[in-house]
């Protein structure tokens, strides 16, 4: 099946701006993705006067829009740094007296070559020979740094790496990881900061396909209020389908990653994808390709089940009931597709969830209650037609 990329000509949407669809969606490469990373991380940080990586924090705590962040920057520019766990800039401290060391963190007037414990192993080290200065002011030997530093980019935790100290919800800098870690694994850090730029942000989305690198990128406008001019991306209206290409030739659905199945919308799509489900592999007839598809679609259908918040296929083979989605992190319960914080030993514990069998016992009443409550409504209707209209019921009973 071939998707055109020119879609249907709207009559009734109201787009945000006219966008042609030659350059509504650009696909990216790894480098190039680095390269908007870059210069949305430069322009941040220039028009906020903040460092570069409290600029990547601010972005990333507002889904990489410097509209929605502006605003919050506006109206508490202090709570919006601790709420994404950086110091406030030495820029919103010209006014006034306090200097902002003094702010929420201990002093330190110990010299630089005196011995320090760390709060991990409780061993001493010479704060000269293992330099590891942290805004908050938290102490620990480069062994433990490295070794919890390594630990967070192996599990895919790279965008949000905090303070190993209790309590403390300080980020580490970029310069402290490159510093600690070793070239192989900073290099992963990196590969994983872009996979977590592009699954944070709402106007990107990797391509589906396998073995393929390349994400998809909404276009940006200029949006004028007042003296502010920013960059927003194009708003897409959630009951359109759009197919996208990612650069390589591989069209998908931008709305839920599956097949480009352009002008048909998700929700049919799904319907289709359950009728497929009822349908026995012997059945199925027509060429190879064809039959390989239906083949595939059938098996992912009745193999797997989507995420309940980024909608991607999940197959699980083993283990418990306890999920987590490599991609958005979001977990849940493979029975009743619940969040997992919802459950514990009295839904079931790990390997039996009962919050499915109550939920379903519950909407089975629900529909006992609503078929009583139409019955008794039809009932009273057709007294109060008959008070209310006598002359009509008389009629009724002579014909």
């Amino acid at each position: 099946m071939v998707f055109s990329n020119e879609g249907p000509q709207e009559e009734n949407e109201e787009p945000v701006v006219p966008v042609s669809d030659s350059e509504e969606y650009s696909g990216l490469r790894a480098q190039d993705l680095q390269e908007v990373k870059d210069q949305l991380l430069v322009e941040t940080a220039d028009m906020l006067s903040v460092p570069l990586f409290t600029a990547e924090a601010l972005l990333r705590n507002h889904e990489w829009s410097r509209e929605t962040l502006l605003e919050a920057w506006m109206t508490d520019p202090f709570a919006c740094c601790e709420k994404c766990g950086v110091t406030p800039p030495a820029s919103l401290y010209s006014d006034q007296p306090i200097l902002p060391e003094t702010l929420n963190s201990p002093t330190n007037s110990e010299p630089p070559d005196h011995d320090a414990v760390c709060d991990i192993c409780t061993c001493m080290f010479l704060m000269s020979e293992e330099p590891v200065h942290m805004p908050c002011e938290h102490r620990f030997c480069r062994a433990c740094w490295e070794q919890y530093l390594n630990l967070k980019i192996q599990e895919g935790d790279a965008h949000h790496i905090t303070c190993p100290g209790y309590n403390c919800s300080r980020l580490v800098p970029v310069d402290v990881i490159e510093s600690v870690v070793s070239r192989a694994m900073a290099r992963r850090y990196l590969q994983f900061d872009i996979k977590a730029f592009v699954d944070s942000n709402p106007s990107m989305k990797w391509c589906p396909y396998p073995g393929c690198a390349r994400a998809v990128h909404l276009p940006e406008i200029e949006n004028t209020n007042g003296s502010n001019s920013l960059l927003t991306a194009v708003k897409i209206p959630e009951d359109t389908s759009r197919a996208v290409d990612c650069g390589n030739g591989h069209y998908f659905c931008w709305n839920c990653l599956g097949e480009a199945h352009e002008p048909c919308s998700c929700n049919n799509w799904k319907c289709w994808h359950q009728k497929i489900a009822e349908v026995k592999p012997e059945q199925l007839t027509g060429t190879e390709v064809e039959t390989e598809a239906a083949a595939n679609c059938l098996w992912l259908v009745t193999n797997s089940k989507p995420c309940p918040n980024c909608k991607s296929p999940i197959q699980k083979n083993e283990g418990c009931n306890h999920m987590k989605c490599s991609k958005c992190k979001h977990d849940f319960c493979w029975v009743c597709l619940e969040q997992w914080k919802r459950h514990n030993s009295s839904t079931g514990g790990y390997f039996k969830c009962n919050r499915y069998e109550a939920v379903k016992k519950v909407e089975q009443q629900t529909q006992v209650l609503l078929s009583e409550i139409g019955i008794s409504i039809s009932s009273y209707l057709k007294h109060m037609i008959i008070i209310c209209t006598p002359h009509l019921h008389i009629e009724m009973l002579a014909v």
